[in-house]
């Protein structure tokens, strides 16, 4: 089951629900850092505020972080202090709606945020609250727990999701539907693939062809496109890919508001690379959306009108005021992908020299340079950085 426990963090980061999304609505200030394999955490100038102390420490959420200490987990509050003492083997990563899973010998559970055990550690996997109920596994198969820890729909489904809005995505037999609260199928278990609704509408694919249902369950965009942005819609509208290889925005008629023909198809992206590009980078955020002209990437708005022209060789959408973007930067014989961040006027606020950079979290983003990793703040000033963990041996 691990491999499918992969697939339910790697669905959640693509679909946007948990990284970036959560990130940026709870704003964190502090953020964790490691440094000879001790871990703690900084504050937006850098500072050390939680010492490192710790053998793993992972984000802060909704007021609170797990951390690592002896080989068991708790959580941590801003001050450093240790609100739920370190005793569970395994913790799920953050609170929801006021319960965190959590594993104690080989079976999982949820504790409150004083650390008592509320749900009885019973299940061979649990994963977070959404709705006033959560997925969990027993004996191999999927079901729903409230908020009491009893089987509120039955566990006979080979995967089921957290619930986005009304509805939770199931599969049985290679198949995905939607279940409603009630245990009832709002939709046949029919699709070769489910996502979570954003914006109203939910990305299905029958027939390896995608389009999007509605809350009720119909299907009010048929299956035609041959690909579609996994995020689903943003600021009303999707990025998809017709069948003649063509790049459009549709609004939630599935009527196209804008077309960019089939130029990205020259993009020096393989089409490959093009869909995993599209798993989570070109959307609407904050007004602006990536799109790729010949060999280079710019920003639209909503009108289709490139504000800022395409002038790099990848772009992420825009979080918080900035966008990381990358150059091709000569190195000896070679070129190398070096990434900057770009304000929504189009003027580059922090110069390319990055390997790789994440979004901005409130104050800092995420970056790799050589051999470190650390943050870097909105005025390109590096507040940390620190040797990468030597990787693990085949």
């Amino acid at each position: 089951m691990r491999s499918w426990r992969l697939a339910q963090v790697l669905f959640l980061a693509l679909s946007g629900t948990v990284s970036v999304a959560a990130q940026q609505q709870s704003a964190p200030e502090l953020f964790p850092v490691a440094r000879d394999g001790k871990h703690g955490y900084i504050d937006c100038t850098g500072r050390i505020v939680i010492p490192l102390d710790y053998d793993g420490a992972k984000d802060f959420h909704e007021g609170f972080a797990a951390v690592n200490a002896g080989g068991k987990w708790g959580f941590l509050d801003p001050d450093g202090k240790r609100v739920v003492e370190p005793q569970f083997a395994e913790i799920l990563g953050f609170f929801s709606e006021g319960v965190a899973a959590v594993r104690v010998g080989e079976k999982w559970g949820y504790a409150d945020r004083s650390g008592k055990l509320v749900i009885e550690p019973r299940f061979d996997w649990a994963w977070q609250f959404s709705g006033g109920i959560a997925p969990v596994e027993r004996e191999g198969k999927y079901g729903y727990i409230g908020k009491d820890g009893q089987i509120v729909i039955p566990t006979e489904f080979d995967s089921a999701e957290p619930f986005s809005g009304d509805l939770g995505v199931v599969k049985r037999a290679g198949k995905y539907g939607y279940i409603s609260k009630d245990g009832k199928l709002v939709t046949p278990i029919e699709f070769e693939h489910a996502w979570r609704f954003s914006e109203g509408l939910a990305l299905v694919q029958v027939d390896e062809k995608y389009g999007f249902l509605d809350v009720h369950g119909q299907l009010v965009i048929p299956t035609q496109f041959f690909f579609a942005d996994l995020g689903g819609f943003s600021e009303g509208l999707a990025e998809v890919i017709t069948v003649n290889y063509e790049l459009h925005y549709i609004d939630k008629s599935g009527k196209t508001v804008l077309n960019f023909g089939d130029d990205w198809r020259r993009n020096s992206l393989t089409p490959l690379t093009r869909i995993s590009v599209l798993g989570g980078w070109p959307k609407f955020s904050e007004g602006l959306a990536t799109v790729p002209k010949g060999d280079l990437w710019g920003f639209i708005d909503h009108s289709g009108k490139f504000v800022i022209e395409p002038r790099y060789a990848s772009a992420q959408y825009f979080i918080n005021g900035l966008a990381a973007v990358s150059v091709w930067k000569k190195k000896g014989r070679d070129h190398t992908n070096t990434w900057g961040y770009v304000d929504k006027t189009g003027k580059m606020a922090i110069p390319p020299q990055f390997e790789s950079a994440g979004w901005f979290r409130g104050c800092l983003a995420d970056v790799e340079m050589g051999d470190k990793t650390g943050y870097v703040d909105r005025s390109g000033k590096i507040v940390w950085a620190a040797s990468k963990p030597p990787k693990p041996k085949q």
